[in-house]
């Protein structure tokens, strides 16, 4: 990789309020609506959450990634689409004193299995403006605000938010006949009683005993009004869920060569709080002491069958190893230090089964090799050991701190790559 690709992005990070001004002009000039869902509170200096939640009709998606693209200072970094929401990440945003990244989500339905429990347009066409500071943007109404926050955690995913619970209880109560009218169409009358009799009680134990009816009743009038139409989308919803978990593609892996350990954990450490704002999960795999399947130590390497084998067969497993959301994975162990040549391998007697365990490992979509003490390239003439990965070679003289930062800005490089090929067809 070119040197000037592991230089770190010269100019300032936006601030959120800088942010936001641009995304709201950015999707003006697409005529697109900015309405955010929730953790709005802070705005325009602070983030509540984790990331920001814009609703969007999923037809409209394309140009609101476009829109996203147009401003000037971020880049995405990644995308993940479902057909109820799209993830998006954007290197270039302080979103938080100690992050340069944001995350943008696309709600596309207001579903449980792709069964809406409120239409995307019902609620756009009800929201209202909110000011903060120099920006106007959408909220919902409160009604369904407070279904929303509920819902997500309660309907989704079976358990009650305690963040959002206090809201979603004072609306339940003030305006507990809008919220009836809201919900009635697609749960029955009394279903809805039910859940806004537990919410505004603050039994946790009774709401969470609305859960099966709540998604029964769903289901069975979502089948009795269109039983075509729901078959297909639970079908979608499954189909494009087991695609996203089961999927390579949805993880990338780093690993970190090195035949220095105390180096290697080193660098890891450094760069894990750098990179977590940057995936929804974050996963690091340090070896374990005394665990290696090359000993580079001494005169002479040694090869250890057994580890090698091991660490092949787990590697091609996690590679099918099902993930809820975009997975970072970075391998601190020795399981792909044979990627690297070692000039010693060539003049050992199992120096093909070294050459054989690079073949048959799955590759990391980057390498990052702090310089083994008996490297070397390859011989005049002779082939590379493997096309793949993608390699970054840096200087292991370095401190900590600048190697963390260069394995950082290789990393970013990576990510932005495969963003783009992702949303390439949006362009």
């Amino acid at each position: 990789m070119p040197q000037g690709s592991l230089q770190l992005s010269k100019h300032a990070s936006l601030s959120l309020e800088e942010f936001l001004c641009e995304l709201k002009s950015a999707l003006a000039a697409e005529g697109l609506p900015f309405c955010v869902l929730r953790n709005y509170s802070g705005f325009p200096t602070a983030n509540a959450g984790n990331d920001i939640d814009l609703l969007l009709e999923p037809r409209d998606l394309p140009r609101a990634v476009r829109a996203l693209r147009s401003i000037h200072g971020i880049q995405a970094i990644a995308f993940l689409e479902r057909p109820y929401v799209a993830n998006l990440f954007f290197h270039g945003v302080a979103a938080h004193p100690d992050s340069e990244s944001i995350e943008i989500d696309f709600d596309l339905s207001l579903s449980w299995k792709g069964l809406p429990f409120l239409a995307v347009d019902e609620v756009l066409r009800n929201a209202r403006p909110r000011a903060a500071g120099k920006i106007e943007f959408l909220i919902p109404a409160p009604e369904h605000e407070a279904i929303i926050s509920l819902f997500v955690s309660l309907l989704l995913s079976g358990f009650v938010k305690e963040k959002y619970l206090p809201g979603v209880q004072s609306v339940f109560i003030s305006a507990g006949q809008q919220v009836h009218l809201a919900l009635a169409p697609r749960f029955g009358d009394a279903v809805s009683r039910q859940v806004i009799d537990a919410v505004i009680s603050a039994d946790r134990s009774r709401i969470r005993n609305c859960i099966r009816p709540l998604r029964r009743a769903l289901l069975l009038r979502a089948f009795c009004r269109q039983p075509a139409q729901t078959s297909l989308a639970i079908i979608r919803h499954y189909s494009r869920e087991l695609c996203v978990r089961f999927s390579p593609s949805t993880a990338t892996d780093i690993a970190i060569a090195s035949a220095d350990e105390a180096l290697r954990t080193g660098v890891i450490t450094a760069l894990t709080p750098m990179l977590q704002p940057a995936t929804v999960l974050l996963e690091t795999q340090i070896c374990p002491a005394g665990q290696k399947n090359i000993d580079a130590s001494g005169s002479s390497s040694r090869i250890r069958i057994y580890p090698m084998l091991r660490c092949i067969i787990s590697g091609w497993i996690q590679k099918f190893v099902p993930k809820k959301h975009l997975t970072l994975r970075l391998h601190a162990n020795r399981c792909f230090d044979w990627l690297v040549p070692q000039k010693t391998w060539r003049s050992s007697r199992l120096g093909w089964l070294a050459r054989l365990a690079n073949r048959l490992s799955p590759s990391p979509d980057l390498l990052i090799v702090l310089s083994f003490a008996d490297s070397a390239p390859n011989p005049a003439g002779a082939k590379p050991a493997r096309e793949k990965p993608r390699r970054v070679m840096l200087d292991s003289s370095r401190s900590i701190a600048q190697l963390a930062e260069e394995a950082y800005a290789a990393i970013l490089a990576l990510l932005a790559e495969k963003a783009a090929k992702r949303i390439r067809r949006f362009a």
